[in-house]
C-alpha cells in the first residue's frame, strides 16, 4: 500500500484529473469494438472510481 500526502490544492487537482480521465474513459468504452479492450477499460474505470471515492471520503470538504 502506498500512502500519499497531498495538500488541499493538489488533492483538488488530482480529483479534477480523475474526473476528466473518467469522462474520457467512458467515451472510449462506448466507442470500442474490441470486447477484451473494453473489459480492460472497464477495469481501469473501476479502479479510478475507487481512487476518486477514497479521496472524497478522506477529504470530504475539499
Amino acid at each position: 500500500m502506498v500512502t500519499l500526502r497531498l495538500d488541499e490544492a493538489r488533492t483538488d487537482l488530482l480529483k479534477q484529473v480523475l474526473d476528466v480521465s473518467l469522462s474520457e474513459l467512458h467515451m472510449e468504452i462506448a466507442h470500442t469494438d474490441s470486447w477484451e479492450y473494453r473489459e480492460m477499460l472497464k477495469d481501469r474505470e473501476a479502479h479510478l472510481k475507487e481512487i476518486l471515492h477514497e479521496l472524497k471520503v478522506e477529504q470530504p470538504f475539499l
